[in-house]
């Protein structure tokens, strides 16, 4: 039931104010969390790129080989997860956010198409295309959020 049937319509606009405003900071926490652990994972994946390899259970005769690859995944993810947290932090933030999720969208549908070739363990593969999905879910509903906010 809707605050303004038992309160008087100053009250009620100041309940809408304060709940419009909690869906805000709800859309920027959630924004600020996935682009952070993006740029960490990012930052992580660049200096460590046969490592984030090995989680994946790739053939570990492909790994040196394959390792440079993995690293422009890795500069783009802090890129994209840093500039994101800044432009957040400062009161914008939709379109990196947005750029984000985008990128997830995508790397779900590449690492499902891994586990269909079996380029990479499918236990394993799944969780990182599960949790890509839900990152562009989150990522795609916190943008809409903050631009309907401006």
């Amino acid at each position: 039931m809707s605050i303004a049937r038992y309160a008087s319509p100053r009250l009620a606009s100041i309940a809408a104010g304060i709940s419009s405003m909690v869906r805000v900071v709800d859309a920027r926490t959630i924004g600020l969390g996935i682009n952070a652990g993006r740029a960490v994972l990012g930052a992580t994946v660049l200096v460590l790129p046969v490592g984030a390899l090995r989680q994946l259970a790739v053939d570990p005769s492909t790994l040196p080989r394959v390792s440079w690859l993995i690293r422009t995944a890795g500069i783009r993810d802090a890129a994209l997860g840093t500039g994101a947290v800044v432009s957040l932090v400062g009161g914008g933030g939709a379109s990196w956010v947005l750029a984000g999720a985008a990128c997830d969208a995508v790397d779900a549908v590449v690492t499902a198409q891994a586990v269909r070739d079996q380029s990479v363990d499918a236990l394993r593969g799944r969780v990182v295309a599960g949790v890509a999905v839900a990152s562009a879910a989150l990522g795609v509903v916190s943008a809409i959020a903050l631009r309907r906010r401006c």
